[in-house]
């Protein structure tokens, strides 16, 4: 049996300041062109978000400034057994 790749890029400090479809919300550069790429391969792609965990891409979020880097041990492991829940 094959399965679809799925895509995941993670979310980026430069965001629009209203709420908007995720795979809008972001802006920097880096993300855009991780946006262009995985559009372009045609399968299933997510969004790691700090603050919301696993965001489709037209789930509309408002701006947030939490980040993983400034999370302890505890609170990433907390975030990603949530993303985990959200996949499943």
């Amino acid at each position: 049996m094959s399965y679809p790749t799925v895509h995941f890029v993670s979310c980026v400090s430069k965001k629009r300041a209203v709420p908007s479809p995720a795979r809008e919300l972001y802006q920097s550069p880096w993300f855009r062109k991780a946006r262009a790429y995985v559009e372009a391969q045609g399968g299933p792609w997510f969004i790691l978000s700090a603050e919301h965990g696993l965001l489709r891409p037209e789930q509309v979020v408002g701006p947030y400034e939490r980040t993983l880097n400034r999370m302890g041990v505890a609170a990433r492991r907390a975030w990603a057994a949530r993303v985990l829940e959200q996949w499943d």
